[in-house]
């Protein structure tokens, strides 16, 4: 037992390989994602490394380095089957599954990422929003009824909302932060520029892609027990 009377997480295999996985590897694989979708809806069915590796602008070795850490994928001479490498990739990330997304903040911002279709192609879904200015709350954007910041504990189930995109002012992302960690939401996006400290339960990003989103999402779904702070 720890000092302090804490067990200390016992480091499996698992735990090993998740720990020399990086965040690179992880936005290659959605971008192999994003690749293989397109050369699914163009009707191809296989592609070699090499052929890829020209389209991502990378070497075959990289590509054949991400996938290994996940499985044996492809055959020797034959490639890959496009569909169920884009499959299993979208696995790996948390893709297979939807994933509903609270929203605070309903600014032009905020406005813009209800709109952003790319979202739902990935099955990211914006549930609730949260807005703290008392003119905006009880307004509908689309079907979504705007609520009270006030009312965040109460009206969040970390059950069903495993993620958060905050689009507010910079002054505010520390407090929000701290708020979520306590209901159980398990990762944050959020754009304004600067850091926060980041409770041990909580994987924070702050950038501007979904590809974080399903940086966030394979954490989630590997559970990572690694802390992911922003930089």
């Amino acid at each position: 037992m720890a000092r302090g009377g804490y067990l200390r997480p016992v480091k499996t295999v698992k735990n090993e390989i998740d720990s020399k996985i990086s965040d690179s590897t992880i936005r290659r694989l959605s971008t192999y994602h994003r690749t293989l979708s397109i050369l699914e809806s163009t009707g191809t069915e296989t592609i070699s490394s090499r052929k890829l590796a020209e389209i991502e602008n990378i070497t075959s070795a990289q590509i054949r380095k991400d996938l290994s850490y996940f499985g044996s994928f492809g055959r020797r001479g034959l490639g890959y089957n496009v569909s169920m490498l884009k499959t299993k990739i979208g696995k790996i990330l948390g893709l297979d599954k939807k994933w509903e997304i609270i929203l605070v903040g309903s600014g032009h911002l905020g406005k813009a990422l209800m709109n952003y279709d790319e979202f739902e192609k990935k099955n990211f879904f914006i549930t609730k929003i949260f807005e703290k200015d008392p003119s905006k709350t009880g307004t509908m954007i689309g079907e979504i009824k705007v609520e009270h910041i006030d009312d965040l504990e109460k009206k969040v189930d970390p059950d069903r909302e495993s993620l958060a995109v905050l689009a507010i002012p910079p002054e505010d992302v520390q407090s929000i932060v701290d708020r979520l960690s306590k209901i159980g939401i398990k990762g944050v996006l959020y754009f304004a520029s600067r850091t926060v400290s980041v409770p041990r339960n909580l994987i924070v990003r702050n950038e501007d892609t979904t590809i974080e989103l399903e940086t966030l999402t394979y954490h989630i779904t590997n559970k990572t027990e690694r802390p992911v702070r922003t930089t």
